[in-house]
């Protein structure tokens, strides 16, 4: 086997050369898939600093008479190389060093090497020593080159001294290292690493990141903090109070648990100087995380979907990066996988087309818009064509603006059963909530042989339908979680059955007359702001004013609003209908 090197980063190529210790012999064994006369076979090279390695098969050695194809490794040395130094290229030290070490990969003729080959940010060494055998050289400075904070230059211009068994020149050498005083550290925190983010959650809040010296502005992303814990954070934003401090701007969903993270060098002082890593846990005020999500009609009708996921197909998941972080339950995410039959998995990628009542097993933190077996290819089916473009798939928008975005999914799809009819829904998360809506268009098979509901793990969901029992697949259903000694909200979804009110007041005359007092009963629901339609569900009972008393109406109202089924338990399952065979 043969092969052809460079020793100036490929401006030059030396004349081919054996890479095998000896020539492969033609095996002359048979391949007809590949190759009538297999000679051999490259597979795998890798170039280090003193040495190339390589490895390959051939048919040099026979057995039972016949050349086989064996595996081979080899190296190869290269030139003369420095190989280690102290201090080391990459390194970070804390003092001003006036002697630096450089081993070589083989002994150097100690005739060609003086005490100005060696340089550190431009400034050659007074003298050297060589060890016994030639194979390492210290530099000597009378006074120490390294004068500032930052990184360093050691460099050896290439052919400035020889090896002493062929007389063949170093490579050049280049390499950096950083002098700091101090490791970067963090030093404090506000609040106080153990301390309390407030007032309580949901919010957004000030977490300052204070270092023990200036830091590098340009080398702070967001992504250098990571956060976690059942409070829901996210990252959204940073800005610097002064030279050494960092504040960053986090979004808590919850009260609970926070734990923050900087890894080791994600900030840098003096370009090179980077930080130790830190981790600190606090409290956030507010409601824990909630187990169950509260169900309520809101109406609504589907946002179009305008960007192709790419999900096309059957039993096909996709992985779509969400445009903001999204928290689910108590996680946050910024990626969610998309099945073509009509579920959203937030840990995992499952395919299973057979829909069952919740718990999903093992399937955590999934949303169930309409999970049945569905399609989203496009090979001439009926149902396909009435969709824009004439085409099934998973489409994606997003509604409003930063904080307050919406992220659209929507399923153009169509029943594996029966490829006639469209399967059209759509699933609406909620930037800065937990909250998300599942909107229904035409569902040709309605609520009769899916599931809809919300999954945190095999103990803690909520159905909204299965397999004909529950709620219907019409209209629009808003999923949130109301957070803990929260009053109860005012719906402001339609209904979809109207609710009724009673109200009876009783008026008490007094001595004065001072105005016309009115009582509202509002029916209770327990969705905390959705979305934008009117509510209907509301009742008032108004006492006229007395010119000579004033009229204290006392109003009892009894509301029944829009009734929500959230199913617990599992039905039986129905008998499914007899499917053409899948592909």
């Amino acid at each position: 086997m043969y092969s052809r090197k460079s020793n100036d980063n490929g401006a030059t190529w030396l004349p081919p050369d054996t890479l095998s210790d000896v020539a492969s012999p033609l095996p002359l064994q048979p391949d007809p898939g590949i190759q009538p006369l297999y000679v051999g076979d490259y597979d795998y090279g890798s170039a280090i600093l003193t040495k190339h390695v390589t490895s390959w098969v051939d048919g040099r050695n026979p057995i039972n008479g016949q050349s086989q194809q064996d595996a081979f490794t080899d190296r190869e040395l290269v030139g003369f190389a420095v190989t280690t130094t102290s201090p080391a290229c990459n390194s970070v030290i804390s003092t001003q060093p006036v002697d630096f070490v450089i081993n070589l990969s083989d002994p150097v003729n100690p005739s060609t090497v003086q005490a100005s080959d060696f340089t550190v940010n431009s400034i050659p060494a007074n003298s050297f020593v060589l060890n016994g055998t030639n194979t390492q050289i210290t530099f000597h400075f009378n006074s120490t080159p390294v004068t500032m904070q930052g990184p360093q230059t050691m460099h050896i211009a290439a052919g400035a001294f020889n090896r002493q068994s062929d007389n063949a020149p170093n490579f050049e050498f280049n390499c950096t290292f950083c002098y700091a005083v101090m490791p970067l550290a963090v030093v404090s925190t506000v609040p106080p690493v153990g301390g309390t983010f407030s007032p309580p959650a949901p919010g957004t809040y000030n977490y300052d990141v204070i270092f023990n010296q200036a830091i590098d502005q340009a080398s702070v992303q967001d992504s250098d903090l990571t956060v976690s814990g059942n409070s829901g954070p996210s990252v959204t934003g940073h800005s610097f109070p002064n030279a050494t401090t960092v504040r960053f701007t986090l979004h808590m969903n919850f009260g609970g648990a926070l734990t923050a993270t900087i890894g080791a060098g994600s900030i840098t002082a003096f370009t090179c100087n980077g930080n130790a890593a830190f981790t600190g846990n606090y409290m956030v005020e507010g409601c824990p995380p909630a187990d169950h999500y509260v169900i309520s009609q809101i109406g609504g009708s589907i946002v179009p979907g305008t960007t192709d996921s790419g999900n096309h197909g059957d039993d096909t998941v996709t992985s779509l990066a969400i445009p903001f972080s999204y928290a689910l339950y108590d996680q946050s995410f910024t990626s969610v996988n998309i099945s073509s039959n009509g579920n959203a998995q937030f840990t995992t990628m499952a395919t299973d087309f057979t829909n069952v009542c919740l718990p999903w097993l093992s399937h955590n933190y999934t949303i169930l818009p309409y999970w049945d077996d569905q399609r989203t290819d496009n090979l001439g089916w009926v149902g396909c064509t009435t969709y824009p473009g004439g085409t099934c798939g998973v489409y994606t928008s997003i509604s409003g603006t930063a904080p307050n975005r919406i992220f659209n999914i929507e399923w153009r799809a169509v029943y594996f059963a029966n490829t006639a009819q469209q399967s059209n829904h759509e699933l609406r998360l909620y930037e800065g909530q937990s909250r998300f809506d599942v909107i229904y268009g035409t569902v040709a098979t309605g609520n009769s042989s899916a599931t809809a509901g919300v999954q945190k793990n095999d103990t803690a969901f909520d159905q909204y339908f299965c397999n004909g029992t529950g709620g219907a697949a019409t209209g629009g259903q808003s999923y949130v979680i109301t957070p803990c000694g929260s009053p109860s909200p005012t719906p402001t979804g339609t209904p979809s059955a109207t609710p009724t009110a009673t109200a009876t007041a009783t008026a008490t005359a007094t001595a004065t007359a001072t105005g016309t007092p009115t009582a509202t009963a509002t029916a209770p629901s327990p969705t905390p702001t959705p979305a934008s339609p009117t509510p209907t569900a509301t009742a008032t009972a108004t006492v006229p004013p007395s010119p000579t008393a004033t009229a204290t109406a006392t109003a009892t109202a009894t509301a029944t609003p829009t009734p929500i089924v959230t199913p617990r338990t599992t039905p039986t399952p129905r008998p499914r209908p007899t499917l053409p065979p899948r592909p």
